[in-house]
C-alpha cells in the first residue's frame, strides 16, 4: 500500500490558491437576465484576496455577462476544473477599476496593454466572492487520465 502524505488545509489551500493564480482564464456563468438560461464565457481574472477575484470588460458596448450580474449576482466560477459558486458585484468606484486593470495588465502583459490602449474610461469590473468552502475539485481519475 502506498502512502499518502497528508499537508496541513492551510498549506493545501495556499497550494491551490497558487495554481488557480497561474491560470491565464476562468469560465464564469451568469444567468441570462431576459431567458434565465445558464450563458457561460470566458475572461481574464485577477485574484484580489483569497476568495476575491475581479473581472474585467474594457470596451464599449457593456458585455452580457456584465448585464446578467446586475440582474442576478449568483454566478459561477470554473477555473479549469475547479469550480465554484460565488456573488459578483460590479465596482462603481473609477480608483478601484483603474488598480484592477493595472493588476490585470501586470499578469497578462502585453496584451492587456493593447486592449487598454483603446481607453479604459467605460471600463467595468466585477468583485466575484467565491465560496471556496464549496469548491469542486476535479477527480483525481480526471487529472490523471486514470480508469
Amino acid at each position: 500500500m502506498e502512502s499518502v502524505s497528508r499537508q496541513p488545509a492551510s498549506a493545501f489551500r495556499e497550494e491551490l490558491l497558487e495554481e488557480l493564480e497561474r491560470r491565464r482564464v476562468l469560465y464564469l456563468t451568469t444567468v441570462g437576465r431576459k431567458s434565465g438560461v445558464a450563458r457561460k464565457v470566458k475572461v481574464w481574472f485577477v485574484f484580489l484576496a483569497p476568495d476575491i477575484v475581479a473581472v474585467q470588460h474594457v470596451r464599449p458596448p457593456l458585455p452580457q455577462w456584465y448585464r446578467n450580474i446586475l440582474k442576478n449576482s449568483q454566478v459561477v466560477v470554473d477555473f479549469g476544473g475547479f469550480t465554484c459558486e460565488g456573488t459578483a458585484e460590479p465596482v462603481s468606484d473609477r480608483g478601484e477599476i483603474q488598480a484592477i486593470l493595472q493588476k490585470i495588465r501586470r499578469k497578462y502583459g502585453l496584451l492587456a496593454w493593447l486592449l487598454q490602449l483603446w481607453g479604459t474610461s467605460e471600463a467595468v469590473a466585477v468583485r466575484i466572492r467565491l465560496n471556496r468552502k464549496a469548491m469542486v475539485a476535479p477527480s483525481d481519475e480526471s487529472r490523471t487520465g486514470g480508469g
